[in-house]
């Protein structure tokens, strides 16, 4: 009995001495956390939790953004000596001993706060020599470490119930608020929980939780850390859980800022509004019968607030979370087919340029360009007279016309114009697409539609789209003519042509363009107006076409009830009556600009004459091609559509028999062009003509 005793206190002397001497050997655990992202709206509201690559919700936060109350109340249960041990307690240790032996088990334990940052970060065993590592390894940690950042380590890794890890994630998952944040009951009912997480997972085991968080209020007031009165008004509180789970809210908006994230990001603040978004989601599941009856599987929207450019709801497909029919595909940013989405623009810059006159009339009729005949879409000219005027051309996103105005501006100039206002990628990839480019052929992304129709809504001054709250501001640039977007505006307004006549004022204040792509495949819906813009893509992720996909009948409807959820906009915000076309007498203030190249030859019209060489069979003709400019500066040539590697203002080519079309544009995209003919050559038997004569034109008769 006697050496018995005396072993023990021989072991209680050298054990310390010797876990000392162990500290220096072990290796010191580092105390940085690796969690996950929270994304959150612009007011702070959660919409999407993404996991740590531990596969926990874990969200690692500073010792600052923590509430006072769940420190004071882990200290009080778990290590209410903390601040006065260098990492193990020996009068605890001592205690657990006395009251182990006397009870014949193990009733309480020694482990302090460094003992156990140790155990998690170092995965160590529960056993006799695993306590001593531990041990030695929490004098380790204290030795390296100050007082704060351990119990900081301690909050961010101890495990809280399920899959949650961290006091953040824990207060997010069950009181749906951040710990800073957290009551002294909440603090209470956390603290408690990593003594046996599971056992006192309060989902499932509420009434052990609610005892646990007693008995922490309880200690907290044996030591004097909070009144009676205090303490019986935290008993008397409910477990008050949040209702729901980790939110899963914008789902596709949230994966795209993950993708773009810096580095160690741990929350990434939107520009979502999240009762906005999650009304905009709840509007497109409601009107899905619509989109499948129209043979389509999944539709996009976006809702952009104008003077801020920040996109505050993001919808990328009918059922995102879905694992089917493709509906992770994020229709907002897949590439489509734009079909009649451009026809503003390209309007609006025609004003613009002097191109086109606001009362002009335009010709609805079948006009060859080469080989290339545009056609509307129901495949019909001039249902109601060859001659439109040009705002009714518009609103009525007649073809023949878009595709003639594409022709005076100049693809060229058009596709550096797109491309300035970030409409698709390369200029050169634009100009492949020829006049057809009038007719949407190019792909673009929903949200390159939504910023661009912003523009309209701002009278002409672009700015690009901000996802995030915290992206910096831009300064606005004018890309298009104030007074040209307005005329623009005006006709996309006009009730006789609107998809929106019958929807009242408010809708009324919104310009709408639609369009549908080649072949059923894109169904679209823009609107825009001084305040927001919203759009609408409505297809199917594998790019399938239906006969009954189009923009007016699938996509408009859609936006129709997005814009219910916007707040009605004053009367003297912008007219609400039927907008119409400014009458004649009216004064424009649009630019007029100075004259661009002038071709000399070919003239348009031409009918050339050439004879070819006796007994020689018909060959090209060699043509003279010849441009002024009134301002210096390279010229680009196109014939017959082609750009050429051409920036003389003279020079010949041979041309087969038949009519070409030249053209060519200064370095500002005005232009000059003229259409020609050269007839097969005729024999002659007369001596050949000198070397160097060329094609001679006579007068045309038409």
């Amino acid at each position: 009995m006697l050496r018995g005793a005396l072993a023990c206190v021989c072991l209680a002397l050298l054990l310390p001495i010797a876990l000392q001497l162990a500290s220096f050997a072990v290796a010191c655990p580092t105390l940085e956390a690796s969690g996950g992202t929270l994304v959150f709206d612009r007011a702070g509201t959660l919409l999407w939790a993404e996991r740590s690559p531990a596969d926990a919700m874990s969200f690692p936060v500073p010792l600052s953004r923590v509430s006072p109350w769940l420190a004071r109340s882990v200290i009080a249960i778990e290590d209410e000596r903390f601040f006065e041990h260098g990492g193990i307690d020996g009068f605890a240790a001592a205690r657990a001993l006395r009251d182990n032996l006397l009870s014949g088990r193990r009733v309480s334990g020694a482990s302090t706060l460094e003992m156990q940052v140790a155990r998690l970060r170092r995965g160590i065993e529960r056993s006799y020599g695993g306590k001593l590592v531990q041990a030695a390894t929490a004098l380790a940690l204290a030795r390296r470490y100050d007082k704060r950042a351990i119990l900081e380590a301690w909050l961010n890794h101890a495990s809280f119930g399920g899959d949650v890890v961290g006091c953040e994630a824990a207060s997010l998952r069950w009181f749906g608020k951040h710990a800073a944040e957290l009551e002294l009951h909440e603090a209470a009912l956390l603290a408690g929980l990593p003594q046996s997480p599971e056992r006192l997972r309060p989902d499932r085991h509420p009434d052990a939780a609610l005892a646990r968080r007693d008995r922490v209020l309880a200690r907290l007031g044996e030591l004097g850390w909070i009144d009676a009165a205090s303490e019986a008004r935290a008993r008397a509180r409910p477990l008050g859980l949040a209702e729901a789970s980790w939110p899963r809210q914008a789902p596709h908006a949230a994966r795209r800022a993950l993708r773009q994230r810096g580095m160690g990001e741990v929350e990434i603040a939107l520009a979502l509004d999240a009762a906005l978004q999650r009304r905009a989601e709840e509007t497109l599941e409601e009107l899905s019968p619509l989109v499948r009856a129209g043979g389509a599987r999944s539709a996009a929207a976006v809702i952009v607030e104008n003077a801020s450019a920040e996109v505050r709801a993001s919808c990328g497909s009918l059922a995102p979370l879905a694992r089917h029919a493709g509906q992770q595909v994020d229709g907002t940013a897949a590439r489509r087919s734009a079909g009649s989405t451009l026809k503003p623009f390209l309007y609006a810059l025609a004003l613009e340029r002097g191109v086109a006159a606001p009362e002009e009339l335009l010709a609805d009729r079948a006009r060859r360009y080469g080989s290339y005949l545009p056609q509307n879409f129901d495949g019909s000219f001039g249902a109601h007279g060859a001659q439109v005027p040009l705002p009714e051309a518009l609103a009525r996103s007649l073809n023949a016309p878009a595709v003639e105005l594409l022709d005076r501006v100049g693809v060229e100039s058009f596709a550096a114009w797109m491309v300035r206002c970030e409409l698709g990628g390369e200029a050169s990839a634009l100009e492949a697409h020829g006049l057809a480019l009038a007719l949407g052929t190019c792909e673009l992304q929903l949200f390159d539609l939504v910023a661009a129709y912003a523009m309209l809504g701002r009278g002409g001054a672009y700015l690009p789209l901000r996802f995030r709250a915290d992206a910096p501001r831009e300064t606005p640039r004018r890309v298009l003519d104030a007074a040209a977007v307005e005329l623009v505006l005006a006709s996309l307004r006009d009730a006789r042509w609107s998809p929106f006549a019958e929807r009242g004022a408010h809708a009324l204040r919104f310009a709408v363009k639609t369009g549908t792509s080649s072949g059923g495949r894109d169904a679209w819906c823009l609107a825009t107006s001084a305040s927001w813009t919203i759009g609408v893509w409505v297809g199917n992720p594998d790019g399938a076409g239906s006969a009954g996909l189009s923009g007016r009948s699938l996509a408009a409807p859609i936006v129709a009830r997005l814009l219910e959820l916007l707040p009605h906009a004053p009367e003297s915000e912008r007219a609400a009556a039927v907008a119409s076309w400014p009458k004649r007498d009216r004064t424009l203030a649009l630019p007029r600009r100075a004259p661009g190249p002038r071709l000399l030859s070919p003239l348009d019209g031409a009918i050339y004459e050439c004879a070819a060489a006796e007994g020689a069979r018909a060959a090209c003709v060699p043509v003279r091609f010849e441009a002024t400019a009134e301002e210096p500066g390279g010229l680009r040539w196109w014939l017959d559509g082609r750009a050429l590697d051409q920036d003389a203002s003279t020079w010949v080519a041979e041309l087969e028999p038949g009519w070409h079309r030249v053209r060519v544009a200064d370095e500002l995209g005005r232009a000059s062009e003229a259409r020609f003919h050269v007839p097969t050559p005729r024999m002659r038997h007369a001596a050949p003509e000198r070397a160097g004569s060329f094609g001679a034109p006579r007068a045309s008769g038409g």
